[in-house]
């Protein structure tokens, strides 16, 4: 009993950290053009309509020569959860910068607004044969500092290899590692005897496969795989699959069972 709540301490207080690590990775990259530097970056916001809950926009670049640039938007739908587009935008060159873009059979417009340093998104389109519009100022994401961009730097993915565990720390309570996938990568079906895996994703798309069924890996997800529960997971999508692995008690000895399939 007094194990089971000291796992509980150890994987709130990791979490917590994992939340932080996440916040402060930097999902960007720069600006082509410094004038839109303050532009770059993940804005969020909820619109108050039906069809989306939350929604966010992502300016990784903005070309000012072909008046374009690269946004993904990702939205959680009322009706069918998370979705995520990347789109090479229409960029408009004004006092009022705006980017334009069509997804989800709907025509979007982001406003920038200086002054307020917001971000007005709005849309028009129909869902299920309704016309619908609606709008939303989103406000940025702050971009903290952060370790995790510098590890993967540091610990380049070996040459012929799909995936890579690279240990952040260590002790009797737990051992947590920043994990990276590509190409489809991921382990076979395989359960711990003896230790419960929590995995709080950073970056990327995958899928776990727990309980019968896959289930989608995104940023922000949080997925446990307790004692003796067998799993697998996969890198999909184009980028790489980044998450953070917490073992408690500590993993000292490997304890991975792999499952014949």
């Amino acid at each position: 009993m007094l194990r089971a709540i000291n796992s509980t301490i150890v994987c709130v207080l990791v979490l917590a950290s994992a939340a932080i690590i996440t916040m402060a990775t930097p999902q960007v990259a720069g600006s082509s053009d410094e004038e839109y530097k303050d532009l770059i970056g993940e804005w969020s916001g909820v619109w108050p309509g039906m069809s989306y809950d939350r929604g966010t926009v992502v300016i990784h670049e903005i070309d000012t020569e072909k008046l374009k640039a690269r946004v993904t938007l990702m939205v959680d739908r009322l009706d069918s959860g998370h979705e995520e587009h990347e789109i090479v935008a229409d960029f408009i060159e004004d006092s009022v910068p705006t980017i334009k873009f069509r997804a989800v059979k709907n025509d979007f417009t982001c406003v920038y607004r200086k002054r307020a340093k917001k971000l007005d998104v709005s849309y028009e389109g129909d869902s299920r044969g309704v016309k619908m519009s609606n709008s939303v100022k989103m406000e940025k994401r702050k971009q903290l500092l952060s370790n995790i961009d510098k590890l993967l730097e540091d610990n380049p993915l070996p040459e012929g290899k799909k995936s890579q565990a690279i240990k952040i720390a260590e002790n009797d309570n737990a051992t947590i590692s920043l994990i990276r996938a590509t190409e489809g990568a991921g382990l076979g079906q395989h359960f711990h005897s003896e230790h419960d895996e929590t995995m709080y994703v950073i970056k990327g798309r995958g899928e776990l496969f727990i309980d019968g069924k896959w289930v989608e890996m995104h940023p922000g997800s949080i997925h446990f795989n307790p004692i003796g529960k067998t799993h697998t997971n996969r890198q999909t999508g184009s980028e790489q699959l980044v998450f953070i692995s917490m073992f408690s008690p500590g993993m000292k000895y490997e304890d991975r069972h792999f499952v014949e399939q």
